[in-house]
């Protein structure tokens, strides 16, 4: 009846704004972020606390000295002129700062929260170093003018700590002193010492976390601001169809074509041609990610793999395409130590699970190992589109494919060594073989009704066995969530039995493959229940505690190749890192930054724009459901590991690409139809093709020139050493830093038997190196330090 219809339209439309106004009011509530920090100097020592933790150095001579604010704004400073608190307050963190005595006592208030510069300090007792309240350099600072007392304790008030801010500490005269820099991005406070108006070096750094009720806020606004961007998404898109449709009107009148001429020309194109250009569309794509992966695998780093897991799977394939699950002992273990690589009882192996290292073992074998994960790469590509069609129609499968096809993270992850590639693409292959398995109440596009079950039902165990065999973690996440909730969305009650027969099948199939893994770990560690990755780390598991994770917890800082880098160490004094639910959701926060910028290269805010139109239009369907908790159910378990595991992007979140591709790719299609017309088709499309233009043009290539020495790791080093030795040799690599990569960059040149032309040896000094010398006399003993090979003899080691 027209009068239901008409408030049942009223009753959707009012869930829609509520929903808005609630995701609106969320984010008002992530941006009252509050964070308090402490400084205390007592005989000569500084400490700052937060949340727990403390970082303390010595800090002599502050007594008539002065208190300053620092900030390194990333805003243009040329547009402020006069009043410095909208530089040091307003565009960063500083909501209120008080000083008094250690035990809190006699507290004075220097700033205090307000709406003005007048509120919340006086102008008296605030300058900049230049003696005029204004700022004078990009990095900001202003100085409280009365004089510090010999033991005192800071208050600091921070909102919605973003840009790195800091706490000075200054000498009489006020050039020399300490600065206390915090980074709530990089969950760093940092101890630099201060000379001649300016940061000179820093000194040490210790994990500063927020609590978890700041860090839920500050996750909530990286998430939420996609909401907004794809509100403006939509109104961008109407408004550009609106000019879109007129102009197609006025060329239209003054071209005198006729009004259903365009619609019979439309319909003439359907059928076998639409089939045809989708096809030859995703084959195009196929060869330009497989032609774009091999460029950036062998070309860009090389065939050689740049992090230490990388490092790990080649030795593990190189054994597994020898036939063996470990290779031998090397004598003197200690000189062939290699970041996640054991020596148990005489057996030299990987700490990782085989399944990616049996897919790179063929690579091996056919001297090809870097082809492995392109091939991988052309054939998930495909995947997403038979996906995408299976759920939603060719269009959005196209889309999907389309998206990855020029996506950063999947071009870039698919050119390397990691095992990301080949979990994305066995669970891919499962999701996709599990909707055919389900398909007669999969979703509106029907696939394979006449095709059987049992097929699908194999090559979904068998996908989702070789999945659990390269990545467990994600492998439960992904695959146990899109089981669940496509078995409990299903319509209906009369598919109970099915239902229960098709997991049944399932559990059965994975379960040989879980077994296997049962086998792969009794052979290596001699217990079958013995994970290899707890004999490294025995702390490197899920879950919360001071015992779970790394223990360093000081940070000391290098440079290494004119590029700074961190070094963690171990201080006693000090609670180790351990893991939170904070340190957790700090993690999601970090890999969901990099997912915004490194996904697709567009402008962070707008990277999953469209996927909001879908929810916030209330246009969701079953399917959209089944892919967004999928999803989230990746981003929330890895909230329970205490690795962020950023490395060429936010690699954890990578498996998470089926749902989030074609989330997003829905939403463009939504916004097209919502809409309506081909004007809608055409404002969207332009808007797309807008954002990777963009991307391609100016993300991609940044980001591929950095690739080159990623980690430091340079194929033309081994390259020169082998056209430099002629002959079979030992060569000892030293090290400045004692940093992975400076080894490892020379261990890829070993085989995991050590009978190349070349072994690679770590420099253990003259009374080391002599001794595997011995083991090797038919070999020339060369010692490699600073670039410089220099032939070992009795005269020089």
């Amino acid at each position: 009846m027209p009068g239901s219809e008409s408030g049942h339209r009223r009753s959707a439309l009012t869930r829609i704004v509520l929903v808005n106004l609630g995701l609106l009011a969320l984010f008002v509530w992530a941006l009252t972020e509050r964070t308090t920090l402490r400084i205390e100097n007592v005989a000569g020592e500084c400490t700052a606390i937060l949340d727990g933790r403390t970082n303390s150095t010595p800090c002599p001579g502050l007594a008539g000295g002065q208190v300053g604010l620092y900030n390194a704004a990333d805003g243009d400073l040329e547009f402020v002129t006069s009043d410095p608190w909208r530089l040091i307050a307003a565009a960063s963190t500083w909501r209120g700062l008080s000083i008094g005595r250690p035990d809190g006592s006699e507290s004075v208030a220097l700033l205090k929260a307000g709406r003005t510069a007048g509120d919340v300090y006086n102008a008296s007792a605030w300058r900049t170093f230049a003696g005029e309240l204004r700022p004078v350099a990009r990095e900001a600072t202003i100085q409280w003018l009365n004089p510090l007392a010999g033991d005192f304790r800071l208050e600091a008030d921070l909102r919605r700590p973003g840009d790195a801010a800091g706490i000075l500490l200054l000498k009489p005269g006020g050039t020399e002193g300490w600065l206390f820099l915090y980074d709530s991005e990089t969950r760093l406070g940092v101890w630099w010492r201060w000379q001649d108006g300016q940061p000179a070096e820093p000194l040490l750094g210790a994990p500063f976390q927020k609590s978890l009720t700041a860090q839920v806020q500050s996750l909530m606004r990286r998430i939420l601001v996609g909401h907004q961007a794809g509100l403006l998404l939509l109104l961008a898109s109407w408004l550009l169809a609106l000019f879109l449709a007129w102009m197609a009107k006025r060329l239209g009148q003054r071209r005198g074509v006729p009004s259903g001429e365009v619609a019979r020309e439309s319909r003439s194109n359907k059928g076998g041609r639409i089939r045809n250009r989708y096809r030859a569309a995703l084959i195009t794509l196929i060869l330009l990610v497989f032609a774009g992966t091999l460029f950036i695998s062998g070309d860009l780093l090389g065939g050689l793999p740049h992090v230490q897991d990388s490092i790990t799977y080649l030795f593990q394939a190189q054994t597994l395409a020898r036939g063996q699950l470990t290779a031998p002992a090397p004598p003197s273990p200690e000189s062939f130590e290699q970041e996640f690589l054991l020596v148990e009882d005489g057996r030299w192996f990987g700490k990782y699970p085989p399944g990616y290292p049996l897919l790179l073992a063929l690579g091996v074998r056919t001297g090809l190992p870097w082809l492995i994960n392109p091939l991988l790469a052309a054939l998930t590509l495909a995947l997403f589109f038979a996906l995408g069609r299976a759920w939603y129609g060719r269009r959005v499968g196209l889309l999907a494919a389309l998206l990855a096809a020029v996506s950063p993270f999947f071009l870039i992850m698919s050119g390397t060594f990691m095992a990301h590639p080949a979990e994305l693409f066995w669970l891919t292959l499962f999701m996709f073989a599990w909707t055919r398995v389900i398909s007669r109440q999969a979703g509106p596009h029907r696939v394979g009704v006449k095709s059987g079950r049992m097929p699908w039902l194999i090559v979904s165990g068998v996908a989702l066995g070789m999945a659990f065999l390269t990545r467990q973690i994600s492998t439960v996440a992904i695959a146990g969530t899109f089981v669940m909730v496509t078995l409990a969305s299903q319509p209906g009650h009369s598919a109970g039995r099915q239902r229960l027969k098709d997991l049944l099948a399932l559990a059965a199939g994975a379960s040989a493959f879980a077994l296997l893994l049962l086998i792969y770990q009794w052979s290596v560690t001699g217990d079958p229940f013995q994970d290899p990755r707890l004999l490294f780390w025995p702390t490197d598991h899920l879950g919360f505690g001071q015992d779970i994770g790394q223990g360093q917890n000081v940070v000391t800082f290098e440079t290494v190749q004119g590029e700074g880098i961190l070094v963690w160490q171990n201080d006693p004094l000090q609670p180790p890192r351990g893991h939170t639910p904070a340190r957790g959701v700090f993690n999601l926060e970090r890999n969901w930054r990099h997912l915004q910028s490194h996904l697709f290269g567009w402008l962070p805010a707008f990277t999953l724009a469209f996927a909001w139109i879908v929810f916030a239009g209330g246009r969701a369907r079953r399917a959209d459901w089944v892919f967004l908790f999928t999803a989230m159910a990746l981003m929330v378990v890895y909230v329970f590991y205490w690795a962020d595991g950023v490395s060429y992007g936010p690699r954890y979140l990578y498996a998470a690409l089926p749902a989030l591709l074609l989330l997003v790719s829905r939403g463009i299609q939504t916004a097209a139809d919502w809409i309506g017309g081909r004007a809608g088709k055409w404002a969207t499309g332009l808007i797309l093709a807008l954002f990777i233009a963009g991307s391609l043009f100016l993300y991609l290539p940044n980001v591929l020139a950095d690739l080159e020495e990623y980690n430091f790791v340079n194929g033309a080093n081994l390259a020169t050493i082998e056209t430099s030795i002629g002959e079979r040799a030992l060569v000892f690599v030293s090290q400045e830093n004692g940093d992975w990569w400076e080894y490892g960059n020379y261990f890829i040149g070993n085989t995991p038997w050590l009978d190349g032309q070349i072994i690679y040896a770590r420099d253990q000094g003259p009374a080391g190196n002599a001794r595997l010398t011995a083991h090797y006399p038919d070999r020339t003993a060369y010692r490699l330090q600073n670039g410089h090979l220099l032939r070992v003899t009795a005269g020089n080691q």
